[in-house]
C-alpha cells in the first residue's frame, strides 16, 4: 500500500509542489532573500533551510531537498514543514517506506501543513477508503480555502458513487468551504459539469436538497450550460412544481401547523392535499425552498369543494409573505414572480372559511412574455 502511495505522489506531486511550497507559508526573509541564511547562526536558519527545501523541490531536485530538510528539522524539529519536505522529496526519490514514516511524524506535529494532508489524501485513494480521503479535504480546505489541488482532489471523490457519498458526508456538517463548494467558485467549465453530475447521481439522507444546489444550478445557467442545470434541478427538486410538473406534497415541503389548522398529505405519489383552518386570517399551511430563473410564473392547481378561491401562494425570497386579497387563487391560475435570489421560496396559504378544501397537480410554468405591439 505505501508503494502504491508513493506512486501517486510520483504521479501528482510534481504538479503540485510549487502550489503547495507557497501554501506552507514559509518565512518572509528567507522566501525573498535566501542568502540571508549565511549571515545567521545554524540555530537558527530553519526558516531559510525550509526555503531552500521548498525551492529544491520544486526544481526536481531531490537531494538538496532532503538535505535542506534535514537541516531544517535540526534547527527546528517542532516545525511541521521540516518533516514534510524531506518527507516529500523520498516519496519523489521512490523512498516510499521512509516517506509514509516522515509524513506520519509530520501529521503529528501538525494538520495544517499542505503537503501532508495532499500525501495522506492520495494514500486514502489507492486504498479505496474515500471517507479517509474525504476527511483530509475537508482539513485542506478549512486552512487554506484556496488550496490549489482542491480541484482535482474534489473531482476525483466526485468519480464515484463511494467518493459522492463520502464528500456529501462532509458537506452535510457544514463545512465553511461549502458555499465556495456549491457556487462553483473558481472551478472551470469542466470541473462545474462533473460536479453537477456528481451531485445530480448522488443518493442519501445527507444528500444537499433544492435550495442548497441553488446557487450551482444558476452558476451553471450563468455559463449557458442550460442542459446541466436542467438535470441538476430535476434530480434535486424533482418533488417542486416546476417544468410543468406537478408537485409531491409528500416531499420537501415544510407544513407550518397550528391548533386551528388540519393539513393531510395523501393521493398517488402525495400529490394531494387536504386543507382546513378555522383562524380568522389567512394561514401559511405549507413551504419549500425551490430554484426557478427570474421571471414570471403561472402556479395552478385543481381545487376541489367550495371555497376554491381560499387556497393562494407566494414566491418570496427568504421568508414566505403572506399574499394580498388582489393577488388570485391558485384554481384559476395565479402569476407569481421569481427574484434572482438564494433562497427562494414558494408557500401555500388557506384564506379563512368554513370547511376543508382539497388541492392536487399544482404545477408551475413560466408565462411566455407578450409580443410588444407595433405603434
Amino acid at each position: 500500500m505505501t508503494r502504491r502511495a508513493g506512486r501517486w505522489w510520483r504521479s501528482a506531486g510534481l504538479a503540485l509542489l510549487a502550489g503547495l511550497a507557497v501554501a506552507s507559508g514559509l518565512d518572509r526573509l528567507s522566501e525573498h532573500r535566501p542568502a540571508a541564511a549565511r549571515q545567521v547562526p545554524q540555530v537558527i536558519r530553519s526558516h531559510a533551510a525550509r526555503a531552500v527545501a521548498a525551492e529544491a523541490l520544486a526544481e526536481g531536485d531531490m537531494a538538496a531537498a532532503q538535505a535542506a530538510a534535514r537541516q531544517a528539522i535540526i534547527a527546528d524539529p517542532l516545525d511541521r514543514r521540516g518533516p514534510a519536505y524531506l518527507a516529500a522529496a523520498q516519496a519523489m526519490a521512490g523512498q516510499d517506506g521512509q516517506a509514509a514514516r516522515g509524513f506520519a511524524v509530520a501529521d503529528r506535529l501538525s494538520r495544517r501543513e499542505p503537503l501532508t494532508q495532499s500525501y495522506l489524501y492520495g494514500s486514502a485513494m489507492v486504498r479505496g477508503d474515500h471517507r479517509a480521503a474525504a476527511r483530509q479535504v475537508d482539513i485542506l480546505l478549512r486552512a487554506y480555502p484556496d488550496f490549489p489541488a482542491a480541484g482535482q482532489f474534489l473531482s476525483h471523490l466526485e468519480a464515484t458513487p463511494a467518493g459522492r457519498a463520502a464528500l456529501v458526508d462532509r458537506l452535510a456538517r457544514g463545512p465553511a468551504w461549502a458555499d465556495a463548494y456549491f457556487e462553483g467558485h473558481g472551478a472551470d467549465d469542466a470541473v462545474l459539469r462533473r460536479r453537477a453530475e456528481a451531485l445530480a447521481q448522488a443518493t442519501g439522507e445527507a444528500t444537499p436538497g433544492c435550495r442548497r444546489i441553488a446557487p450551482l444550478i444558476r452558476t451553471l445557467e450563468r455559463r449557458n450550460m442550460s442542459g446541466e442545470a436542467h438535470r441538476l434541478r430535476d434530480a434535486r427538486c424533482s418533488a417542486s412544481p416546476q417544468e410543468g410538473k406537478p408537485a409531491k406534497f409528500s416531499e420537501g415541503w415544510q407544513r407550518h401547523p397550528a391548533g386551528d389548522a388540519r393539513i393531510e398529505v395523501g393521493g398517488e405519489a402525495g400529490r394531494r392535499l387536504i386543507l382546513e383552518s378555522r383562524a380568522s386570517v389567512t394561514r401559511l399551511m405549507l413551504s419549500r425552498a425551490i430554484t426557478l430563473p427570474p421571471g414570471a410564473y403561472r402556479a395552478v392547481a385543481r381545487v376541489e369543494e367550495a371555497g376554491a378561491d381560499r387556497v393562494a401562494a407566494s414566491l418570496t425570497c427568504g421568508t414566505p409573505e403572506r399574499p394580498a386579497r388582489g393577488d388570485g387563487t391558485l384554481d384559476r391560475g395565479q402569476v407569481l414572480h421569481a427574484a434572482a435570489c438564494d433562497d427562494l421560496v414558494l408557500a401555500l396559504w388557506l384564506r379563512p372559511g368554513a370547511g376543508t378544501v382539497k388541492v392536487s397537480d399544482l404545477r408551475i410554468e413560466p408565462v411566455a412574455p407578450q409580443p410588444h405591439s407595433r405603434p
